[in-house]
């Protein structure tokens, strides 16, 4: 398996995967409707903000996505890369290349890249060296 960024390729060679991305990003949503919408998460990638990650196999075949994004800290000069997000495959099957991400991450000038993920990601990220860092926590407003 490899994980390749969307960035600079072709919008031709990104279509080719048009239907198993949209079907990645609605788990998302499924998942998180609160956070985002199909047009929002496209908006985003298409405009910068989110840099969109295909997890291939060996024959170039979809498994899964990663979302990225970079966060600066204008008063700090504070630069970390977040993954923000991750369907179609476990998080589990990202470690082991997640340091693609974490390549691309020291090249744009990032201090240091922050998975943001469910506890189940503690494990598998503590053998590569990433900590707990915070916990967010979520209370709902009453109906």
């Amino acid at each position: 398996m490899k994980l390749e960024l969307t960035t600079e390729w072709p919008l031709e060679r990104v279509a080719a995967y048009g239907p198993q991305i949209t079907a990645a990003m609605k788990k998302l949503i499924a998942k998180f409707p609160e956070d985002a919408t199909l047009q929002s998460m496209t908006a985003d990638m298409m405009n910068g903000h989110v840099q969109l990650w295909l997890m291939l196999d060996d024959a170039d075949d979809f498994k899964g996505i990663v979302l990225t994004d970079v966060r600066s800290i204008e008063a700090t000069g504070h630069k970390s890369v977040r993954i923000v997000g991750l369907a179609g495959i476990d998080g589990v099957e990202l470690c082991p290349h997640i340091e693609t991400i974490e390549q691309w991450a020291w090249e744009q000038g990032a201090q240091d890249v922050l998975p943001v993920g469910r506890l189940g990601w503690k494990k598998p990220l503590s053998k590569l060296g990433y900590r707990v860092d915070r916990i967010v926590y979520r209370k709902d407003r009453p109906q």
